[in-house]
């Protein structure tokens, strides 16, 4: 049944396909997501965005785990009239897409932070890219159809607390950060230790450094920093630029410090955390690309 479905897309692909669907896929990517994000937490509203990264970063991190849990190979890996593409997105395990389930939390979650006139608009617009990308994986002969309908399922329960309001979660999510974070590192030094080559073991230990870190940072803002979204837009504008830009040459810092491999991926991503949700705004508020707020630092 589900060879039957993915011959199905492969019979689909033409070079126009090919290149459209590539691009819909990079909708349940990192990239995106972290300039939506950063956009979100520095000029528009830090409790609303730190609140999607969260629970972002947790869904990827649970997916991590799931994915070494199951061990589920790639179809292009069993399948001989597979023919795969954009592999580079497919480096671990199968089960679950972690494009599914990411592009699920993500747009699921900003649906649920905008006003409620909107919501209604907003969830069928993240219903119809959720589902574009999930099939996306399928045309690219990189996930099984299981893969995506149970990351689209697991993806949209992540994002949840915020349509019911449960904002009790987020009190939690530093602890769960510590687990998930030492567990990725055991994980990865018994891994390395006892020869077993797991893949996707630094997706794991990336996704919960970042989830660490952010976690602390976001303690650490609200009670050090307390920076001021609002702004006038050619201000907002230039403390985005800044801060992608820094954020870009961090990495590329670490990388000529810190080993990449699992364990240094994930100090290096908990660092990057840090920078992005306290160390750039306390630095940019010396030059005035942020004021500090006037009141108890909690969004309006």
């Amino acid at each position: 049944m589900q060879e039957s479905i993915l011959m199905a897309f492969q019979n689909l692909s033409t070079p126009f396909l090919d290149h459209l669907v590539e691009l819909i896929t990079m909708l349940g990517e990192e990239t995106i997501m972290v300039v939506v994000l950063s956009w979100i937490y520095w000029n528009v509203s830090k409790e609303k965005g730190s609140n999607i990264v969260l629970l972002l970063l947790l869904s990827a991190s649970v997916n991590g785990f799931l994915k070494l849990l199951f061990g589920v190979p790639r179809p292009y890996e069993l399948l001989e009239t597979i023919r795969a593409k954009r592999l580079e997105t497919a480096a671990g395990y199968s089960f679950p897409s972690g494009h599914s389930q990411a592009a699920a939390t993500f747009y699921f979650a900003c649906a649920a932070s905008l006003p409620e006139r909107f919501r209604k608009e907003a969830v069928g617009c993240a219903l119809a890219i959720t589902a574009l990308v999930a099939l996306s994986r399928l045309y690219l002969g990189v996930h099984w159809p299981t893969d995506v309908a149970v990351g689209v399922i697991l993806g949209i329960l992540f994002a949840l607390p915020l349509f019911f309001d449960r904002p009790s979660i987020f009190s939690r999510i530093p602890i769960i950060a510590v687990v998930l974070f030492t567990a990725g590192i055991v994980v990865a030094s018994i891994d390395k230790s006892m020869g077993w080559n797991l893949k996707g073991v630094e997706a794991v230990t990336k996704s919960a450094g970042m989830l660490l870190g952010f976690a602390v940072a976001r303690r650490l803002e609200q009670r050090f920093v307390a920076f001021e979204c609002h702004a006038s837009l050619s201000k907002k504008v230039i403390r985005f630029l800044a801060g992608m830009t820094t954020t870009l040459f961090l990495r590329l810092l670490l990388k000529l410090f810190i080993p990449e491999n699992p364990i240094g991926d994930g100090l290096a991503y908990l660092i990057i955390g840090l920078w992005i949700a306290v160390w750039y705004p306390a630095t940019a508020m010396k030059v005035s690309l942020f004021e500090k707020t006037q009141r108890h630092p909690r969004e309006r």
